[in-house]
């Protein structure tokens, strides 16, 4: 019952029209909020839920938001790189959660995920 009342709220979220009107910052904003989601349900050991909140929230569009995010902010010729490495970090907490790895290994991974974000937001 849990799991369907996280995957609701998550859906919702996700398909809100605050969330699609919303900037590439504002949305990179509302994923590193639910990362603080994730964090309290790996505390309690629902992996699930977590990995649901993940992938059905705010922050299942967090690689095209890094992308839009990164192309607002970008003039050069080159790939804007910036968002690579938070992607990488995304995928690499849901393979710990869906291997349900240790609770401090994931939030781990939580809280350096949303620190990048802290830090690519605060970036001129």
């Amino acid at each position: 019952m849990i799991d369907q009342i996280h995957f609701y709220q998550a859906e919702k979220e996700a398909n809100s029209p605050s969330q699609r009107a919303a900037t590439p910052a504002q949305l990179l904003e509302m994923a590193a909020a639910q990362l603080g989601k994730v964090e309290t349900l790996i505390g309690i050991g629902q992996y699930e839920s977590a990995r649901l909140q993940l992938r059905q929230g705010a922050a299942s569009t967090i690689r095209l938001d890094l992308k839009a995010y990164d192309r607002s902010r970008h003039t050069g010729p080159d790939e804007p790189q910036a968002g690579k490495a938070i992607v990488k970090e995304v995928e690499t907490l849901d393979l710990a959660l869906k291997q349900e790895k240790p609770a401090d290994e994931c939030k781990k991974l939580v809280r350096q995920i949303r620190q990048d974000m802290t830090q690519l937001l605060a970036t001129p």
